[in-house]
């Protein structure tokens, strides 16, 4: 998994998904010569989750996903409602993110929060 300002694959990343949270296109578009289509698409058994830093390296995170999709259950008096005001795009936007809608929580972005990718190593 990759988070990049746009949809386009960077250079030396094959992607066989390219997932979207653009409202003005669907949430599956395609990668570099794939045709696949969301029915096709199988859960792996582990994830890596790369976010740019301001360099051009990357971080990158696998344990804490893999805890998280092992550990996290809903809440024993139902759904919550979780307030982001960190972007998607940042790692711990992204794990708030993960977590609540693993716990079948509903995730509530704040308005003014900033959507561009901000260096993962601060």
């Amino acid at each position: 998994m990759v988070h990049r300002d746009d949809v386009a694959c960077g250079d030396g990343v094959d992607a066989d998904h390219v997932l979207s949270s653009d409202p003005d296109c669907g949430p599956l578009v395609k990668g570099r010569g794939t045709n696949v289509v969301e029915s096709d698409i199988v859960m792996p058994r582990a994830v890596e989750t790369l976010f740019p830093t301001a360099g051009e390296s990357v971080i990158s995170l696998s344990e804490e996903y893999e805890e998280m999709a092992r550990t996290v259950t809903p809440h024993p008096d139902g759904p919550q409602q979780v307030l982001l005001i960190a972007p998607m795009s940042h790692p711990i936007g992204n794990r708030i993110t993960l977590k609540a809608l693993l716990a079948g929580d509903t995730v509530l972005l704040h308005e003014h929060a900033p959507e561009t990718v901000p260096s993962a190593a601060h």
